[in-house]
């Protein structure tokens, strides 16, 4: 795992030149990309909301299986 997110970060440190002299930073592209999402983190942050929607259904199933058995 370090090792990807060494890579990971090595990535988003470098440029995009495609054979030219001026070169844009990876990091800009996110801030580009999402600048019109609400979210500041916008994969984080969907992440994040469908991980409390599984814990709420994993309890949901939970107590219906217990209330069942």
């Amino acid at each position: 795992m370090e090792t990807v997110v060494r890579e990971r970060q090595a990535f988003l440190d470098g440029t995009t030149n495609a054979g030219t002299a001026v070169g844009v930073s990876h990091r800009l592209f996110p801030s580009y990309l999402y600048q019109s999402f609400p979210d500041e983190h916008p994969a984080l942050a969907t992440v994040t909301r469908l991980s409390v929607a599984c814990e709420s259904c994993q309890r949901a199933v939970r107590a219906h299986l217990s209330w069942r058995a």
